[in-house]
């Protein structure tokens, strides 16, 4: 959570932050995924929570709320808007509707559900990730954030996790650090002695990234 204030405070250099913001909109999606279509999220900034259902459906619910009591942020969220793409390989979703700097004057949370037999890509500025049950290759770009992943031990074979400035844990099923898949200072992790066929690949500019393997 302090990455996003942070960042939030360094773009926008404007104003007090206040707890009395009234400015708030959800918005709330259903869209159809075909089987083995890979599933694309790009939402600037946000708290997010992605959880692998059965289902062969994205289904999106996101809380939008402004930081700062600024005019125009009623205006950034009234235009806000989930874009849809899709083509034969890949069903992309994106938060549209504001620049890269006025990003930074919302506050975005929620929960997305993505169909378990899908493979997951996730592009975001600044954020706070929590993943859980996926079971194919799952890519995660983050500028600067924290991820948490928990996921099946025995679904991926392959991991790649990059964090520049920051550090990288990977828990077991006891919930302890394998110290040889586990480093404090920003470093490449790579390992390929897993069971399964999937591949994991993590990478964040700045920030944390926990990584349980179930």
């Amino acid at each position: 959570m302090r990455y996003l204030s942070a960042i939030a405070t360094l773009l926008l250099l404007v104003g007090t932050a206040t707890a009395g913001a009234t400015d708030r909109r959800t918005i709330a999606e259903k869209l159809s995924v075909d089987p083995g279509q890979r599933v694309r999220i790009e939402i600037p900034v946000a708290e997010l929570e992605i959880v692998a259902t059965d289902g062969q459906e994205v289904t999106v619910e996101l809380r939008v709320r402004c930081r700062w009591e600024i005019s125009e942020c009623s205006e950034v969220i009234k235009r806000l808007e989930l874009e849809s793409r899709s083509s034969a390989r890949r069903r992309t979703i994106e938060l549209i509707g504001h620049s890269s700097w006025k990003s930074s004057i919302l506050q975005v949370e929620g929960v997305i559900e993505v169909p378990r037999s899908s493979p997951l890509e996730v592009k975001m500025g600044v954020a706070d990730l929590e993943i859980t049950g996926v079971e194919r290759d799952l890519r995660l770009d983050l500028g600067v954030g924290k991820v948490r992943a928990r996921l099946p031990k025995d679904t991926f074979g392959e991991a790649f996790i990059d964090v520049g400035i920051g550090q990288v844990r990977v828990l077991g099923s006891d919930g302890q650090p394998d110290e040889r898949r586990s480093f404090l200072v920003g470093t490449d992790v790579h390992w390929e002695d897993g069971p399964g066929k999937a591949e994991l690949d993590i990478e964040v500019g700045v920030g944390e990234v926990t990584v349980r393997l179930d």
